[in-house]
């Protein structure tokens, strides 16, 4: 479940806004949620679902940050764990850890939607991705 929370900036204070349930009904597996990523205009939140093998993605509302669900695409493998998302914007990895795959997915900038790239590399058993800028591998070289 994603529990969406207010904040009160005067006194660190935490309120329930909404919980929203990432299964659907019924489902027979153990609840998996597992990493969640926004894009970078704070428009769109990713979230990977390790019971269901998916990855979600949610408008949020300006002003309230209410969600909405636009998207549940799968994830490229099984057990998607973490996620990383470009500086840009314009790309996502899912570590895949049962299938022991990073998939990537291209973002649609308007609507914050997913393609898969069909890619994917054989890594064993990740549980995170990142993206890393070319300055800072040059600075490390």
């Amino acid at each position: 479940e994603i529990f969406h929370l207010g904040f009160d900036d005067a006194t660190g204070a935490l309120h329930p806004v909404a919980q929203i349930p990432l299964d659907p009904p019924g489902a027979d597996h153990t609840p998996g949620a597992a990493a969640y990523g926004m894009s970078k205009d704070g428009r769109f939140l990713y979230v990977s679902n390790r019971g269901t093998h998916d990855i979600q993605v949610f408008a949020i509302a300006p002003g309230t940050g209410e969600l909405t669900q636009v998207q549940r695409l799968p994830s490229g493998g099984e057990r998607p764990w973490g996620l990383g998302i470009s500086q840009d914007g314009a790309w996502i990895l899912v570590a895949n850890q049962l299938t022991g795959n990073v998939a990537s997915f291209r973002v649609d900038p308007a609507t914050g939607t997913l393609t898969a790239t069909g890619h994917s590399i054989a890594i064993d058993t990740p549980t995170s991705a990142a993206f890393v800028s070319q300055s800072v591998m040059n600075n490390l070289a």
